[in-house]
């Protein structure tokens, strides 16, 4: 299971929209060079951005808008969050990025050079523009599902459904143990496993047949 900004060897490419005789299709092309040393600087980052702490019982969050978790992290993307996306009118070339991981094609949301922000982001309120359809990940987030351990400390597997699963949280986020919602490791576990299965099924055909049934005026 990825967190966000938990990658090694991407190869990132610009997302372009394309009209061809059968419909439309996404084309690959090298990233512009003005935008490398960002990605780099992206890259570099993200090694040290998710400090994991198990997971260990229910707890408290609240998100602080400290500006900090929409910045210089990678956001995968299912289909099912770029369609909900795309159904409330953002333009697909204006918010994905293409990756290559393990030889394949992987989607996440677009970063501004200027801060390597989610170009959802409001760097001056910290909020989401997009918050009430948002992607699983984000949804996710402080927190982290992975499908084995990590070898951290007083790590152990959580019982979900069947599935051993191993639960932590981002340290270095001021919200964990504040307000008074609860967050239960049941929940964390439900996105998680359903993040994996989305990501799983998440390919440029499928992108492909999104988009080509948007052109159609069809539901996909």
């Amino acid at each position: 299971m990825f967190p966000c900004g938990t990658v090694s060897k991407l190869c990132f490419y610009k997302f372009c929209d394309i009209e061809a005789r059968h419909g439309r299709y996404a084309q690959l092309i090298s990233i512009p060079r003005h935008l490398k040393s960002s990605t780099k600087a992206l890259y570099r980052g993200l090694k040290v951005r998710f400090k994991p702490k198990p997971l260990k019982g229910d707890v408290k969050f609240e998100c602080k808008f400290c500006l900090d978790c929409c910045r210089g992290r990678f956001i995968y993307l299912t289909l099912r969050d770029i369609e909900g996306i795309m159904k409330h009118g953002h333009d697909p070339q204006d918010f994905i990025l293409l990756t290559v991981q393990d030889g394949k094609i992987r989607f996440v949301l677009a970063y501004r050079e200027w801060d390597l922000g989610c170009v959802f982001h409001d760097p001056e309120t910290g909020k989401c523009k997009i918050h009430e359809y948002n992607p699983l990940i984000c949804q996710i987030y402080p927190f982290m599902v992975s499908h084995k351990p990590l070898g951290v400390e007083e790590e152990e597997p959580f019982e979900y459904k069947g599935q051993k699963l191993w639960l932590y949280y981002d340290e270095s986020c001021p919200g964990i143990g504040e307000g008074e919602e609860i967050i239960t490791r049941a929940r964390i576990a439900e996105l998680g496993v359903r993040f994996k299965e989305e990501f799983e099924k998440t390919d440029l055909d499928s992108f492909n047949t999104l988009l080509n049934g948007e052109d159609n005026g069809t539901q996909v």
